[in-house]
């Protein structure tokens, strides 16, 4: 049984006052009292934060700011809406990008505008009555009950038949999700064998991977992908995998393939950007982390490394491009460099990094003495970050002091000496 509409918490997101007022009277209008609004996707998330809400209701298209999936990407990915929350998108038509997005992020439902009474009312009730049948699911998820959640998966196979397949990926993801990948990959090859279902094809590749049986996982997804290539999280897959294996070009391929699908994804054009810049192809590496920043503003997404990479990836054009070029990319960096250290102050690590850009980009600039001054800011903070900065992080610190003519230093620390004193009673 599902709740009725009284006993619901409503969050209405839609940046038209007119639509947002219609929505809002004909939910009150079903029965529901305790309604918020929101007219943009900020304001969203900032409710979402501070209220937890059984029904969001989110138009697709909002203006400049985020649309509808992108945040339900970032409740998702920051867990600021419970797995037993419903949210269903509002749109005026399934464009290509919100089919990949849906595949994706997978809200509950879709509302077709134009919007009328009879039809608002009867799709939320479909929803809303077939997420229903998980709410013993959702709850035990919801309170971090694996083991009750795993239960009322299996008894959802027996007294539910129909919803057999759903209860089985759900089953798969949680224990895949709680490092059981034997189990899992035990469930999704039932299925596989059975069904040839996309989403239990992409688990398994999952599982193949983290078992490191790189060559099954690869010859896995891209069948998946010739098959069933609306699945883009097969692409991030895929590409994380000859990252493994030392295949960066194909990586960077594949992540391009999957951003002409889908281009909205904050964490897709952040990957690419890193990955096209290992790969020392600049123009893609830029273009991406333009896109990332846009994407992951006001957002928990937002991220040094975004304008790091983008910073890292304009310095070609301070030695090879025009006077123009040289001039437009040294603002852009200059830019990105005041981001990161306004935003992310505490980030030792990022902060780091960004002195030794800002001391590349005075040593392609031909300021040497500038540039050697900026460095020997930067190692000051380099014993702070040594053992906790990536690889990346330190292998850029050895490549920065090598170009500018500094000496390169230690990438760890020396281990303390062993204290071989007997101990004493």
């Amino acid at each position: 049984m599902i709740m009725s509409f009284n006993q619901l918490s409503v969050l209405i997101i839609e940046d038209h006052a007119e639509m947002r007022a219609s929505l809002r009277t004909m939910v009150m209008r079903f029965g529901a009292q305790n309604i918020d609004t929101a007219n943009c996707g900020e304001d969203a998330i900032e409710a979402l934060k501070v209220k937890s809400y059984d029904l969001i209701l989110s138009d697709y298209e909002l203006g400049r700011g985020k649309d509808g999936q992108q945040i339900l990407e970032e409740v998702r990915f920051s867990g600021l809406i419970p797995a037993s929350a419903t949210y269903v998108l509002v749109t005026a038509a399934q464009t290509m990008e919100m089919v990949m997005g849906a595949l994706e992020y997978q809200p509950d439902g879709y509302i077709t505008k134009p919007i009328t009474y009879d039809a608002v009312h009867g799709r939320l009730v479909k929803i809303l009555r077939h997420k229903a049948y998980f709410s013993e699911i959702n709850h035990a998820i919801d309170g971090k009950n694996i083991a009750l959640a795993l239960q009322e998966c299996d008894r959802m196979v027996l007294k539910q038949p129909k919803l057999a397949t759903q209860a089985f990926r759900i089953k798969a993801k949680l224990l895949f999700n709680n490092r059981q990948y034997d189990a899992a990959e035990q469930i999704y090859r039932q299925v596989v064998d059975s069904h040839t279902l996309a989403w239990a094809q992409l688990g398994l590749a999952r599982c193949l991977h983290i078992k490191k049986d790189f060559a099954a996982a690869i010859e896995l997804l891209k069948i998946l992908i010739t098959t069933n290539d609306k699945y883009v999280e097969c692409y991030d897959l895929l590409a994380q995998v000859y990252l493994e294996i030392d295949q960066p070009l194909q990586a960077q391929t594949t992540l391009e393939k999957a951003i002409e699908k889908s281009p909205k994804a904050v964490l897709r054009q952040s990957e690419l950007s890193k990955v096209a810049l290992r790969n020392k192809n600049n123009e893609i590496a830029t273009k991406a982390a333009r896109k990332a920043i846009n994407l992951s503003k006001n957002s928990c997404h937002h991220s040094p490394q975004n304008y790091l990479t983008l910073a890292k990836s304009l310095q070609d054009l301070l030695v090879n491009g025009s006077h123009r070029d040289k001039n437009l990319s040294a603002a852009e960096i200059e830019g990105a460099l005041k981001e990161v250290q306004k935003n992310f102050p505490q980030d030792k690590a990022a902060q780091l990094e960004a002195k030794l850009t800002e001391g590349l980009m005075l040593h392609n600039q031909g300021k040497s003495d500038k540039a050697q001054k900026m460095i020997q800011e930067a190692q000051v903070l380099y014993a702070d970050v040594l053992n906790t900065a990536d690889e990346g992080t330190l292998q850029f610190m050895q490549e920065t002091l090598g170009a500018v003519g500094l000496k390169t230093v230690a990438t760890k620390k020396p281990a303390p000496p062993k204290n071989t004193a007997s101990a004493t009673t």
